[in-house]
Formats: structure tokens, C-alpha cells, sequence
């Protein structure tokens, strides 16, 4: 069994060890509750069953995708979007005036007046009391439009991000300055568009993924020069992330490393405060799925009884509104839920990922490091059921444009030549 930096398995362990770890050093922040063995036998059911059957898929791979793992690098005539950066930038500034016009708008009617911060910082405020169930008189949400081109822009910086780092090493350099400076343009982007920390976090691990699948494909090894980037990039995120905190005003109470440490711990954390209470919350599975189908059927949600307002666990102080990925499952579905669950997306990543592996189709690492964010998101919620609906039917279309677009320039390229 191969131990890769991008593998599920180690995604997920990383991920589920930063998450238990958190909630136990920060049990000052939880009221000191105690340990509940509903919350651990939840835990050590949906991660058993996650690496069980990443195990399992590990060993029947090989017949399935072959033996050997193909290596990739990519010519600058090959990038489909790494020389068109300036169309990134252009795509960032009309992503967020169209957002904020939307923002702007229902702020308008809720009543809200100020600077550009001050009106995101208001709708931000909106959308978390609306969660809470604590509703204004008037709803507003983020058009289509405005929500389209926000994924757009994140699935064409994936692409970029994982081009670039697939390059050969000297075009590489000659963009990595350009695209320093664009990612922090991304970043900015994603914060004010409401997005938060969690789409940077999610582009964060896609870059990560498509480094180590890098490293695994053209077999170089790992040395003490790239161990020191890594911490360096490591040490740049948890900066940027504080940053970005701060300036959401969610650390007035706790330190940058209470902070941290309440973001990885806190779905750990409220499902054990959860079972501590006695409480079994019907959370929403499949919520994108559910809201598609409610368009065409408006009564379903009434018929279902789905509830569909987030709870929230209160603390000293704080309050959280995330349970992992596994509570969902459980409350409508018990233990069973939590193993098909934990199965369903074990063998799904476990296949993507060996394919990206056993690939010389960028796309197909680009899916497999775009997605990874969901096994990430299993320590605080279930990103996976979120997906599936509408979401998903726009990545996928905009990854077949860029395949589409791919192929013509491909064909043209081909007829020239022959020509």
C-alpha cells in the first residue's frame, strides 16, 4: 500500500486527527463537556468504514487502472488556461461587482447603509441570523448569476493552479510571479464575496493534492528544500486565514490559536455537545438536491418533514452551527447511515484518485484535486450531499467547456500543422 501526500487516506486521517485533537485542546472553549460514547462510537464507525474501504479499493486497483502510475508534465502549448491569466483577473473583478450588486440590493431593502465592508459585513449578519432561524422581514439571497460566476471563478482557478504546477519548470517560472499575485487576488475575491475562509481553504487543498500528485507521478523525491516550502506555505495559510478572521471581527474573544483550533475542532466538538444534551437535530441531507427538487415541487419539504434551518450549539461565548459530515446521516438513519456514507465517499475518492494517478488526462486530476476539499469538510460538514444538485451541474459544465475548448484548439492546431 502506497503512502502518498494526496491520497485519501491520508487526507482524511490528517484531517480527522487535526479535527479530535482541536476539540480536546480546546475544551476551555466547550464547557468542559465531557467525552460521549455516542460520539465516539459515531466517529469510530464512519472513519473505520472510510479506510476500510480505501484499503479494500487500494488493492483491487490494479485491475482496474493498470499497474503503473503515468507521469505528467505539461509544455505551455498544452496550458488551456495558465496564459490566459489576464482573462482571472477579469473574471475576479466581474464576479464580485455582480455579487455586490446583489449584496447591495438586499441590503438596501433590509436597511442597511455604509461602505463596501460594512455592507458585506451586514449581509454576512443577515445570512448567519437567517440560519439561526431569527429571520428579517424581508428574504434575499445571491442571484444565479452572481452564484454561477463565484463557482466559474473557482473552477477556473483550480485548473490554472493545477496547470501551473504541472508545467515544466521553466515556463513555470515564468508565471509564478503572475500568479502569486493572482491568487491573492483570488483570496480577496472569495472573502468578499461572502465566501469566508472556506472556498480559500478548499483552493489551498487543491494545490496541495496537485503537488503531491506530482511528486508520486514523475517520481521526485521529497528533500529538504521542498519540506521547508511546504512549511512556509503551511505557516503563509494559517496567516492568511487569521487575517481574513480578524477581518470577519470572529476572534474578538480568542486567540489566533483558539481560533484555529475552535475552526478544525468545533464539528467534533458540537456533536458530542449534541449527544451530551440528548439531542437528535434532523439535519438536512442532499440540501442542493433537496432545494432543485422543491423548485419543481414546491410542497416536498412539508411532505418530507426536512427541516430546513441549520441548528445551532451554543457555548460560553461561541456557537457553532457544524456537527461533521457523519450527524446528518445519523440523525435520519442511525449507525447504518454513517457506514454507507463513510463508504460511498471512500470508494468514490479512492477510484478518482487512482485514476489521477494512473492518468495522462489533466482533467482528470483537476477533478480529483477540486473535490478533495469534501473529505476535508467531513470533520465539520457534509460537503458531499451539498453538491449534489445544482452546484455539481455547473462545475461539470464548466469542466466540459474547458475540455470542449480543449479539444477544438487541439483539432485546429492538428489542421494547421497537416495544412
Amino acid at each position: 500500500m502506497r503512502q502518498e501526500l494526496a491520497s485519501p487516506i491520508s487526507i482524511f486521517t490528517i484531517s480527522f486527527l487535526c479535527a479530535i485533537g482541536s476539540s480536546l485542546c480546546g475544551k476551555y472553549i466547550w464547557d468542559n463537556i465531557g467525552d460521549q460514547s455516542k460520539t465516539i462510537l459515531v466517529l469510530a464507525t464512519g472513519i473505520a468504514s472510510f479506510l476500510i474501504v480505501s484499503i479494500i479499493v487500494g488493492c483491487i486497483k490494479p485491475r482496474v487502472f493498470g499497474q503503473n502510475v503515468r507521469a505528467l508534465v505539461l509544455t505551455e502549448d498544452q496550458a488551456i488556461i495558465v496564459p490566459h491569466y489576464k482573462l482571472i483577473i477579469l473574471l475576479c473583478v466581474i464576479t464580485f461587482m455582480v455579487y455586490y450588486a446583489d449584496i447591495k440590493s438586499i441590503a438596501n431593502e433590509l436597511g442597511f447603509s455604509g461602505g463596501i465592508l460594512d455592507t458585506l459585513s451586514r449581509y454576512r449578519e443577515y445570512v448567519i441570523q437567517s440560519a439561526q432561524g431569527r429571520e428579517y422581514s424581508v428574504e434575499g439571497s445571491i442571484s444565479f448569476v452572481a452564484g454561477l460566476l463565484f463557482r466559474v471563478l473557482e473552477i477556473v482557478s483550480a485548473y490554472a493552479l493545477v496547470e501551473l504546477i504541472f508545467l515544466k519548470e521553466k515556463v513555470r517560472k515564468r508565471y509564478y510571479k503572475k500568479y502569486c499575485i493572482i491568487l491573492i487576488l483570488i483570496f480577496i475575491t472569495f472573502y468578499l464575496c461572502g465566501g469566508g475562509r472556506s472556498p480559500i481553504v478548499h483552493l489551498i487543498l487543491c494545490i496541495i493534492c496537485a503537488a503531491g500528485l506530482y511528486l508520486t507521478k514523475n517520481r521526485i523525491k521529497i528533500d529538504l528544500s521542498f519540506t521547508a516550502k511546504i512549511v512556509c506555505a503551511v505557516i503563509v495559510t494559517l496567516i492568511i486565514f487569521i487575517v481574513f478572521t480578524y477581518f470577519r471581527g470572529e476572534t474578538l474573544k480568542l486567540s489566533p490559536i483558539g481560533y484555529i483550533t475552535f475552526f478544525f475542532g468545533s464539528g467534533v466538538s458540537s456533536l458530542n455537545a449534541a449527544f451530551s444534551h440528548n439531542d437528535t437535530y434532523s439535519i438536512t441531507i442532499f440540501s442542493s438536491f433537496i432545494d432543485l427538487i422543491s423548485k419543481i415541487y414546491p410542497n416536498i419539504i412539508d411532505k418530507l418533514d426536512i427541516s430546513s434551518i441549520q441548528p445551532w450549539i451554543r457555548f460560553d461565548g461561541y456557537s457553532s452551527n457544524v456537527f461533521t459530515g457523519f450527524y446528518g446521516y445519523y440523525s435520519h438513519f442511525g449507525l447504518l447511515g454513517v457506514t454507507i456514507y463513510a463508504i460511498i465517499s471512500g470508494a468514490l475518492f479512492s477510484l478518482l484518485y487512482e485514476r489521477a494517478l494512473k492518468s495522462e488526462r489533466l482533467d482528470s486530476i483537476v477533478i480529483y484535486c477540486f473535490y478533495i476539499y469534501i473529505i476535508f469538510d467531513m470533520i465539520r460538514t457534509d460537503s458531499f450531499g451539498t453538491l449534489i444538485g445544482v452546484p455539481l451541474i455547473e462545475y461539470m459544465l464548466c469542466l466540459g467547456i474547458i475540455k470542449y475548448y480543449h479539444r477544438r484548439r487541439v483539432i485546429i492546431e492538428g489542421n494547421n500543422v497537416s495544412g
